[in-house]
C-alpha cells in the first residue's frame, strides 16, 4: 500500500473540512431561529383541532343515542363490552 498522494483534494470535501465549525454553528443558529420563529407543534395542534368523525356520522349518532339511553354507563375503551363500576 503506497501512501502517495495524486492531485489536490476535491474542492467540496476540502471546503467542508475547513469550514466544519462554522457549518455546525450555522446549523445550530438555523435550529434556534426556526424554534423561535415558528409556533410549536402542540400550540398549532390545539388551535386547529378537529374531530376525527363528523357529528352527523352514523357512528357518532350511535354513540350519542347510546349515551342518552344509558346516561350513567361509561365503557372503558373501544370494543370493551364491560361497563365500569
Amino acid at each position: 500500500m503506497s501512501n502517495t498522494h495524486v492531485g489536490a483534494h476535491p474542492m467540496i470535501p476540502r471546503f467542508i473540512r475547513l469550514f466544519s465549525v462554522p457549518i455546525f454553528l450555522g446549523w445550530i443558529a438555523i435550529v434556534v431561529i426556526v424554534n423561535i420563529a415558528v409556533p410549536q407543534l402542540e400550540v398549532v395542534g390545539e388551535a386547529h383541532a378537529v374531530s376525527f368523525a363528523p357529528e352527523d356520522a352514523p357512528s357518532m349518532q350511535a354513540m350519542i343515542t347510546h349515551r342518552q339511553g344509558f346516561p350513567g354507563v361509561q365503557f372503558q375503551q373501544l370494543g370493551d363490552d364491560r361497563p365500569r363500576e
